[in-house]
């Protein structure tokens, strides 16, 4: 039993000490963590400042006045305010339904605002009413090392005050040039925009998008109506979703975590399983090809070596998906989406794993033990690598039809039910309590399978050299012996 233990707690410390693992394991959930959370700041640090001066020939003058007023930047912080407050509602329900509101709904908000932020500094941009012609005001654009930067002209085209029909409020004549024969809609451009040759496209989507809000706001005039008006009309506001179980209990829904939620766990899974089988294999072939393994066997018996290696793996396995759900569960807090995650998902995660690397980690091993050469070993491993990859690519289907019979048939196949039945657990429609034990019973009997077939082909493995064995070879040594 000592000499057991002595194994695993030797192969987990050269495992979690060397420099893959530590750039897969350390250095990899570290950049996700950089990534969702330095990144939005960083990039505020290097934001593209928009400031200069825009001019305008409006003959009307009412797009003119409009800009001035859409270009405040106190009006400007507003809007964003209000596009977070409606980007959370979005995604955690109507207000007073329960969830979205409180500390966590007050986060999303901020979380909201943070990323609306992300788009830049908030644009001052002066719109100047000009009366000349385009001609002097092209020589005003293109003017050399002006005081005040000059980022564009804007020319109003006749009509643009109109009815969104394009036909004129007062006297019912189409002013705006032109009527989409199918939809009724003015289909022809209302402004000209010039710009000097080095205008960031930003910059001119920021003029633009300025552009629009102040048609818009004429538009809304002509027809009598005040722009938060028109834009009270335009907000539908979705209702909280919820999710009703079988049993009549209900959850907050969030369709995008909903989603993402069966594919993020499957993933973990599948990385942590490949990374660690690969990992078992690698250090079996280095071992057998320098006679370690020969110096081992002195000590301990090819049973206690193979248990050992396997556990010592899975503990490092271990740490590395627990590094990366810290970073997950970060992640969900700063979204205030970290209580809409059922606990028992974690056992389960915590269950399917251990299974599916026992028997994945035991059919690596054996095959490292089985060959000298890390190209050999690779050939060998090749069809159980595709194999993994395509359970996960099959576990995807899943989560998107959870109760199907495909589905139901894969939660109790060997080798795919750990995968399958993680992916039905995930979803919104997790499956019964008697099918998720069954599987497991399933994957118990798997794993006992695949030590009895790994155990076999390493007593024997381990001490042969020369011609490197095939699958068939293998199959007749764990029969025969």
């Amino acid at each position: 039993m000592k000499k057991f233990l002595f194994v695993a707690s030797h192969e987990f410390l050269s495992t979690v000490a060397t420099r893959g693992f530590i750039i897969g394991s350390l250095v990899t959930p570290a950049l996700m963590a950089l990534l969702m959370f330095g990144l939005p700041r960083l990039m505020g640090q290097r934001q593209l400042h928009i400031a200069g001066e825009v001019a305008v020939i409006d003959p009307t003058g009412a797009v003119a006045s409009a800009l001035q007023d859409i270009a405040d930047p106190v009006k400007i912080e507003e809007r964003r305010q209000q596009r977070a407050q409606r980007s959370a509602q979005g995604a955690y329900g109507a207000a007073g339904s329960g969830v979205a509101s409180g500390p966590g709904f007050d986060a999303a908000i901020t979380a909201m605002t943070g990323i609306s932020a992300m788009t830049g500094p908030i644009p001052r941009i002066r719109f100047i009413k000009r009366t000349d012609d385009l001609v002097r005001a092209k020589s005003w654009l293109v003017q050399p090392a002006p005081r005040v930067r000059h980022m564009a002209i804007v020319v109003v085209r006749p009509g643009t005050a109109a009815a969104a029909s394009g036909v004129d409020a007062a006297s019912g004549v189409n002013t705006a040039g032109g009527v989409d024969a199918a939809s009724g809609v003015d289909a022809a451009p209302v402004y000209d925009l010039y710009v000097p040759a080095n205008l960031d496209a930003r910059e001119e989507a920021v003029i633009r998008g300025m552009l629009r809000d102040a048609v818009v706001t004429v538009r809304a005039r002509a027809h009598g109506l005040a722009l938060d008006q028109l834009d009270a009309l335009s907000q539908v506001q979705a209702g909280r979703s919820i999710t009703v179980a079988r049993d009549g209990t209900e959850r907050p829904s969030v369709p995008l975590l909903n989603a993402l939620l069966p594919l993020g766990l499957i993933m973990l899974m599948f990385l942590g399983t490949l990374g660690s089988g690969q990992m078992l294999l690698t250090t079996m072939v280095e071992e057998k090809s320098s006679r370690i393994i020969e110096v081992l066997l002195a000590a301990v018996s090819p049973l206690e070596l193979l248990a050992g290696k396997i556990l010592g793996q899975l503990g490092a396995a271990m740490v590395g998906m627990g590094l990366y759900l810290l970073v997950a569960f970060a992640g969900l807090s700063t979204f205030a989406l970290f209580g809409l995650v059922d606990p028992a998902l974690l056992l389960y995660l915590f269950l399917m794993f251990v299974i599916s690397f026992l028997v994945f980690g035991s059919v690596m091993v054996a095959i490292g033990a089985a060959v000298e050469d890390i190209r050999d070993a690779q050939s060998l491993g090749m069809p159980f690598t595709f194999g993994l990859g395509a359970v996960v690519a099959l576990t995807i289907g899943i989560s998107l039809n959870p109760n199907s019979a495909l589905s139901t048939t894969l939660s109790f196949t060997p080798i795919l039910n750990t995968f399958a039945i993680m992916a039905r657990l995930a979803s919104t429609s997790p499956p019964p309590f008697w099918q998720v034990w069954l599987s497991i019973a399933v994957g118990i009997a798997t794993v006992i399978a695949a030590i009895w077939f790994a155990a076999k082909i390493f007593r024997i493995g381990l001490l042969m050299h020369g011609r490197p064995p095939n699958f068939a070879t293998l199959v007749r040594w764990a029969v025969s012996s």
